[in-house]
């Protein structure tokens, strides 16, 4: 494909040798950049000529998601899954999905059938590790550490980890997951989210030897 942005305005000229999976990484390489305002249309030009191919329906689902269009997000990676219910990549997305729209159950239900599939699926394990951290802290505990084992250098998995095992009362465990996740990426959002949990812990064990 042939793009050009001009005036906020983004134009696909589609060659006639264009290959759809080619086209689709160019707007996935742009999504990772953060450059929605592109890759998101270029995505959505081509479901109307290719409305199953899963590439295309796997991206585009992602990053309405991150848009919050979580209806459309959620349709287009409910298809996917009807395409290709033996993926477990694809139930992770929907899980993700449903997750971000507050529908707690039927997330949780999709990350464990991307479990069934692929057992060591760490996205899996961290999002229903975190879904499941204030009703069921043990199984939580369980899918964070192994999201951690599989993630090591995802700084949300070492994160979750940190706050179950804190909440099992491992806080010297803790302490530790938490300083690798601040290490991983020291000026994210996350990274200040351990600290705060660094500081509570610190301010909780002051209080208990005073």
């Amino acid at each position: 494909a042939d793009i050009a942005i001009a005036d906020g305005v983004v134009t696909v000229r589609w060659l006639p040798d264009a290959d759809v999976g080619r086209i689709v990484e160019q707007a996935g390489r742009l999504l990772a950049r953060g450059d929605y305002a592109t890759g998101v249309p270029i995505l959505r030009g081509l479901l109307a000529q290719h409305p199953d191919h899963p590439g295309l329906l796997y991206n585009l689902g992602m990053a309405l998601g991150d848009r919050g269009e979580l209806a459309d997000s959620a349709a287009l990676l409910e298809r996917l899954t009807a395409l290709r219910p033996g993926d477990a990549l694809a139930w992770t997305a929907l899980g993700m999905a449903r997750a971000r729209a507050g529908q707690r159950r039927e997330a949780a239900a999709a990350f464990h059938r991307s479990l069934e599939l692929q057992p060591d699926e760490g996205h899996a394990h961290r999002n229903l590790g975190g879904l499941l951290v204030d009703d069921a802290p043990e199984e939580a505990l369980a899918h964070l550490r192994r999201a951690a084992e599989l993630l090591p250098e995802d700084q949300a998995a070492r994160y979750g980890y940190g706050v179950a095992l804190w909440r099992s009362g491992a806080e010297a465990a803790a302490e530790e997951e938490f300083i690798k996740a601040i290490d991983l990426d020291p000026l994210s959002e996350v990274a200040e989210q351990a600290r705060t949990a660094r500081r509570q812990i610190a301010h909780r064990n002051m209080r208990a030897d005073g």
